[in-house]
C-alpha cells in the first residue's frame, strides 16, 4: 500500500521542471500504475510544463488508465488551443480510450478541427508496439 505522502512525493518529482525527464517520466508510469483520484491530480497539474513530450506522455497515461475522473482535465487539453497540436491529438485520443459516451459529442465536434495535427489519426505502428 502506497501512503498519500508517498503518491504526493512521486507526484512533486513529475510536476519538477529541475528534475531530468528520464525521473519525471519514471514518476508518471509510477502514478499511472497507481491509478486513483490522487495519482490522477498529479498528472493533471504536469499539463503546464514546457515539454511537449512530457505533455503527450501524460494525456496518453490519463488514457490508459480509463478512468472517468480524468475525463475533465483532457476536455481542458483538448480544447486549449495554447497547448500543442500533438498534445491537443493525445487528449482526444485518451478520452476515446476512456470511452465514456458522454465525450462523443464533443470528440465528433473536434474531429473537425482547424489544426490537421488534432484530427489527424495516428500512423500506424507495428503490432509489436504497445498503443
Amino acid at each position: 500500500m502506497v501512503t498519500e505522502q508517498e503518491v504526493e512525493a512521486i507526484g512533486q518529482t513529475l510536476v519538477d521542471p529541475g528534475q531530468p525527464l528520464q525521473a519525471r517520466f519514471r514518476a508518471l508510469f509510477t502514478l499511472r500504475g497507481l491509478g486513483g483520484p490522487g495519482p490522477i491530480s498529479w498528472i493533471s497539474r504536469a499539463f503546464g510544463d514546457d515539454s511537449a513530450l512530457l505533455k503527450h506522455e501524460l494525456a496518453y497515461c490519463l488514457g490508459q488508465m480509463q478512468d472517468p475522473r480524468a475525463i475533465p482535465v483532457l476536455v481542458g487539453v483538448l480544447q486549449d488551443s495554447r497547448q500543442e497540436p500533438m498534445v491537443r491529438h493525445e487528449a482526444g485520443e485518451a478520452l476515446g480510450a476512456i470511452g465514456n459516451p458522454e465525450v462523443l459529442e464533443l470528440l465528433k465536434q473536434y474531429s473537425s478541427d482547424p489544426v490537421t495535427e488534432v484530427t489527424s489519426p495516428a500512423p500506424p505502428q507495428p503490432l509489436w508496439l504497445p498503443r
